[in-house]
C-alpha cells in the first residue's frame, strides 16, 4: 500500500486596513496553536467520555477522518480535563506520537487556512486492480476582533473533513488559554486473516482538538513562533505502516515423476522478520531462510541454509519485490556470499533468482529463473484463485538437461 501525502498551508499576510470597533491599534495579528491529542482509554475514563463507534459514517477507504463531535456538554468536559489530557499525552509522547501542535499566524480580519489531505491506493484482491481514496481535513481561522487589551479574542472557526459533518462556530478565547473545539473521530478498516477464516473490523480512534490564540502587535523575537508548521500532525493521524506481502503456505505434489509433495512456508513472524521453510521428498532437499526488512518495503537482508541432496551451504544476500502495477510484480534475489559448511570454505560463485508474476482477474501466472552452483532452473506456474486467499496451480520445472517435473498444488495466504 503506497501513500501520497498532500499538505497545503495558506497564510493570509495582508493587514486589515480598518480596525474593528473595540480593538486597539497595536494588535495586528493573532498567533494560533491547534492542539490535537489522541485520547487513550485512561483519558476517556478521566473525562467520562464514552463515544459509540460511528461505523455508519465510515467513508470508502481504509483510513478516514469521519467527523468532529461537538456539543456543549462534551466541550465542558474537555475544558475541565484539558490539563489532565495534555499531561497524559506529554507523558506518553516518549513511547509513541500522541500529541501534535500545528501553528499559524494570521493578520487580524483575514483568514488563514490549514489543509491536510492524503491519497491512498489499495489493491482489490478480487480483480487484482488498484483504486484510490482521498480524505483529509481543512481548518479555516479568521480572527474577527479582540477586546481593548487583547486579553480575549473572537475567532470564526470552520473545520471540515471528507465526511458530511464538520464544525462551523465562533469562539471567544482568553489569550494563551486552551479552548476545546470537540473530538475528532478517525476510523481504520482492518482485515484479520487466518487459515480458512477472514473477517473485517473497524477501529476507531478519538482526538481531542483544542485551540490556543494570542494577540500580538509584533512577532516576538525571544520565543519561537512557527508560521505554517504542522508539528507532527501527519504522523499522528497517518502513521506510516509496514507494507508487506501476506504470509503463505504452499504445497506442490509432483505428478511427473511422481514423488513426495513439496511444502513451502513463507511467514512474517513480525513486521520486520520473515521466515521461510521449504522441503522436498525424493531426492530430499531442504531450505531455511531468514529475512530482515531493511526498510518499510519488502527489501530484505536474507540468509539461506540449503542442504540435503546437495552439499549444505549457507548463503547471505538481499531480496526485493516490486509491485509494478495492479497486474504485474517483479521480485529478485542475489547471494554473493556462499559458504560450504561441509568443506568449510568460501564458494567462488554467486547465486541469484528472478521472478515475474502477472494477475488477470482470478488467473495467476509466474515465470522464475534460478541459478545454483550445480545447475540452473526455469520454473513456470499457472494458477486460479477462487478466493482472495486460496489458489490452485499447475507447476512445471526444467534444468534443460535431465531433470523435468510437473506438479499440481495449493496455496493459502494468511
Amino acid at each position: 500500500m503506497r501513500q501520497t501525502l498532500i499538505i497545503t498551508l495558506v497564510l493570509a499576510t495582508a493587514l486589515s486596513p480598518w480596525a474593528s470597533a473595540g480593538e486597539i491599534e497595536q494588535i495586528r495579528q493573532v498567533s494560533y496553536e491547534l492542539i490535537v491529542i489522541e485520547l487513550e482509554k485512561s483519558d476517556a475514563l478521566m473525562l467520562g467520555i464514552s463515544l459509540p463507534e460511528p461505523s455508519a459514517l465510515f467513508e470508502a477507504g481504509a483510513r478516514a477522518i469521519t467527523r468532529l463531535v461537538h456539543s456543549p456538554g462534551l466541550v465542558r468536559l474537555l475544558q475541565a480535563g484539558a490539563g489532565l489530557v495534555e499531561f497524559s499525552a506529554s507523558r506518553e509522547q516518549n513511547q509513541k506520537i500522541s500529541l501534535a501542535q500545528p501553528r499559524i499566524t494570521i493578520a487580524l480580519g483575514e483568514t488563514g487556512s490549514l489543509s491536510l489531505a492524503t491519497e491512498e491506493w489499495h489493491r482489490n484482491p478480487d480483480q487484482h486492480t488498484f483504486s484510490s481514496h482521498q480524505y483529509g481535513l481543512k481548518l479555516l481561522l479568521t480572527p474577527v476582533q479582540t477586546d481593548s487589551d487583547g486579553g480575549r479574542i473572537l475567532t470564526d472557526v470552520q473545520l471540515s473533513t471528507t465526511a458530511p459533518r464538520g464544525l462551523l462556530t465562533s469562539v471567544w478565547t482568553n489569550c494563551g488559554e486552551l479552548e476545546p473545539l470537540g473530538v475528532l473521530t478517525y476510523q481504520q478498516k482492518a482485515e484479520e486473516t487466518r487459515p480458512f477464516y477472514s473477517a473485517r473490523k473497524i477501529q476507531t480512534r478519538f482526538f481531542a482538538v483544542y485551540l490556543r490564540a494570542e494577540a500580538r502587535s509584533n512577532l516576538p523575537q525571544d520565543i519561537p513562533v512557527q508560521i505554517g508548521s504542522l508539528d507532527g500532525l501527519t504522523a499522528l493521524l497517518w502513521p506510516r505502516e509496514t507494507s508487506m506481502q501476506p504470509s503463505s503456505l504452499k504445497m506442490t505434489a509432483p505428478v511427473y515423476p511422481f514423488s513426495v509433495p513439496e511444502v513451502e512456508l513463507q511467514c512474517w513472524v513480525s513486521k520486520s522478520v520473515k521466515l521461510g521453510i521449504t522441503t522436498t521428498g525424493r531426492p530430499f532437499d531442504f531450505c531455511l531462510e531468514l529475512g530482515l526488512a531493511l526498510n518499510k518495503e519488502e527489501f530484505l537482508l536474507q540468509s539461506r541454509l540449503r542442504g540435503g541432496n546437495f552439499p549444505t551451504r549457507l548463503a547471505l544476500g538481499v531480496t526485493d519485490r516490486v509491485q509494478i502495477n495492479g497486474n504485474l510484480a517483479f521480485s529478485a534475489g542475489v547471494y554473493p556470499l556462499i559458504v560450504d559448511l561441509h568443506q568449510r570454505k568460501l564458494e567462488r560463485a554467486i547465486l541469484w533468482w528472478a521472478q515475474l508474476e502477472t494477475y488477470r482477474g482470478k488467473i495467476y501466472s509466474s515465470l522464475k529463473w534460478e541459478t545454483e552452483i550445480e545447475h540452473s532452473r526455469l520454473e513456470g506456474s499457472l494458477g486460479y484463485s477462487w478466493t482472495p486467499q486460496d489458489m490452485v496451480f499447475l507447476n512445471c520445472r526444467t534444468d534443460f538437461e535431465d531433470h523435468h517435473s510437473v506438479g499440481v498444488g495449493y496455496r493459502r495466504e494468511f
